[in-house]
């Protein structure tokens, strides 16, 4: 009990009724000891009620935390999903073990269905040869993501195994994943008699009916929404051979130093350097990909090359360092819009995206060729400005133009000889390059489009067939009935062809991928637009899994 404090005025500060509150005056209002200011005002808002389902079943959720917009009070559902919830003008459902979500007005009756996604598990035990659990061994969990309408193995996650040699990953979205165990030397690093787990993908390579063999291609393991996978490893021990060599060119020590596997599997060994270059390290058995990077005098350089590990071990590995490249960018503006020329298109936010299968998705940014300062401020970039790549590793790239607003598109890209907006760029070591021109243009097309009976919500995409140069266009709209026709447009298309489609969640499609676009062809419309067009297109509603 709070000692001289009155109990009916610590029910009002609590928000209890009057009624329950002893000692309470018949007539409040004649007392002249209640503070009108510690009186609870309820919060603007209406009664909202209405279910909590799990998406997947369909089944009504228990005990779930149903809140208001601002998070500031809420209720918990009853045995059969159902929630009344006063003064809120939007809500919010939580439940252990399912993705948080937001609901809408269903039917006349104006009643709210919230709709909660079952998270994913993956989990599993890492074991030896004889069936023994392996303690603290590394499990990385890769995710399939589209990027750029291109399909990468990206790192989602990493976590070590217990005791029992057990993993888990809980919270995990629908999707496609991949396991691998990390490198662990059992024993001392210079010891001839230690041996190494290597790394061990999940699902193998030809697992099932797959036979990829690219390394972005890997089979992984398709996880539906709620779904609980066991999958076990269990990683060769084998023995480390030393292997010494040295670097090449521009060096200074603290060198990053990375061994991969073919299969884009990294190792973590330990690498001596040395103030002359020298390096020795000791692998397992097999073919390895050696990758060196290095900063000297603020330029950066890198070298890679490829190793076989025999019984013998390896010596004399040269890795020559060079300086990364550098490919300047000019980009031009021209006018074709004659009736409605557009506006000033701000500064071009251009980039490259790695294309080299199995490589996590890259993306470099062009920046002005040197850092420019103006006065005692930062200097303001605007379009025509000078521009580079820089540090631009070796490998092969698509030229990316993000954002760019409505009339404008790139109308041409060329590196020297090089069609950017039908064919990738490759970059060699060095700084011997190309230099790149992007020409803009203000008289792009557009599309009026009609869906018929279209779901809640409709998003429109315009996928580009042809542009290398050119994302995704979205033209996703909002409206109130789930009946009769909905129009909308989508605007800043380049001229070329595009497979547009309308669906009720927004497609992470890999459309520069000929196999995975060719399920979706059906379900779609192609249309080829040029210059100032505006085309009429009418719709289907493409299903959830074509």
């Amino acid at each position: 009990m709070i000692r001289g404090c009155c109990p009916w005025l610590l029910c009002l500060v609590l928000g209890l009724s009057p009624a329950v509150c002893p000692g309470q005056d018949e007539n409040p209002a004649s007392s002249s000891h209640v503070d009108p200011n510690l009186v609870p005002t309820p919060p603007n808002g209406q009664t909202i009620s209405g279910q909590v389902v799990d998406s997947v079943t369909g089944q009504p959720i228990a005990r779930a935390l149903v809140q208001a917009g601002g998070l500031s009070h809420g209720t918990l559902t009853d045995h059969e999903g159902h929630f009344v919830l006063e003064h809120a003008t939007f809500v919010m459902a939580h439940k252990p073990g399912y993705f948080e979500n937001a609901g809408s007005a269903q039917g006349a009756d104006g009643q709210w269905l919230l709709k909660l996604t079952p998270e994913a598990i993956l989990s599993g035990t890492v074991t030896d040869a004889n069936a023994q659990p392996i303690e603290h061994i590394k499990v990385d969990l890769r995710r399939r993501e589209v990027r750029a309408g291109l399909s990468y193995w990206q790192d989602s996650n990493a976590t070590v195994t217990n005791s029992e040699g057990e993993f888990r990953f809980a919270e995990l979205p629908a999707g496609e994943y991949s396991l691998s165990t990390g490198s662990m030397i059992d024993g001392l690093l210079d010891a001839a008699s230690s041996l190494a787990f290597v790394p061990v993908v999940y699902p193998q390579p030809g697992a099932g009916s797959d036979s990829r063999t690219e390394p972005n291609d890997l089979p992984g393991i398709p996880l539906t929404a709620g779904q609980h996978v066991q999958a076990n490893l269990s990683p060769p021990q084998e023995k480390l051979f030393p292997v010494s060599g040295a670097l090449r060119g521009p060096y200074k020590g603290g060198a990053g130093f990375s061994v991969t596997t073919l299969d884009n599997l990294p190792l973590d060994p330990a690498v001596r350097f040395f103030p002359d270059g020298e390096f020795r390290l000791r692998l397992p058995l097999g073919t390895y990909r050696l990758t060196v990077n290095n900063v000297v005098n603020d330029q950066q350089s890198a070298g890679t090359t490829e190793i076989t590990v025999g019984p013998a071990g390896l010596q004399a590995v040269a890795i020559d360092l060079s300086a990364l490249a550098s490919i300047p960018v000019e980009v031009d503006y021209e006018h074709g819009n004659t009736s409605q020329p557009g506006g000033d298109p701000g500064f071009p936010n251009l980039s490259l995206a790695s294309q080299d299968p199995g490589s996590h998705f890259e993306v470099i940014a062009a920046q002005p060729p040197q850092p420019m300062t103006h006065g005692s401020g930062l200097y303001t970039l605007h379009a025509g400005d000078p521009l580079a790549f820089r540090n631009v590793h070796p490998g092969r790239y698509i030229l990316q133009v993000v954002g760019l607003p409505p009339p404008w598109y790139v109308a041409s890209a060329s590196c020297g000889n090089l069609d950017l907006l039908h064919e990738p760029v490759a970059i060699g070591e060095g700084s011997g390059t190309c230099s790149m021109r992007v020409v803009m243009r203000d008289d792009s097309a557009s599309l009026q489009w009609t869906v018929n009976s279209p779901g809640k919500p409709l998003f429109v995409l315009a996928f580009p067939l042809t542009n290398l140069t050119q994302d995704v266009i979205h033209g996703n709209t909002l409206h109130d009935s789930e009946s009769g026709p909905v129009t909308g447009t989508v605007t800043g298309l380049a001229p070329g062809r595009y497979l547009v489609m309308a669906s009720t969640r927004r497609l992470e499609l890999p459309y520069r991928e000929p196999e995975a676009l060719e399920k979706y062809l059906a379900w779609g419309k192609e249309v080829t637009v040029a210059a100032n067009d505006a085309t009429d297109i009418e719709l289907t509603m493409a299903p959830e899994e074509p």
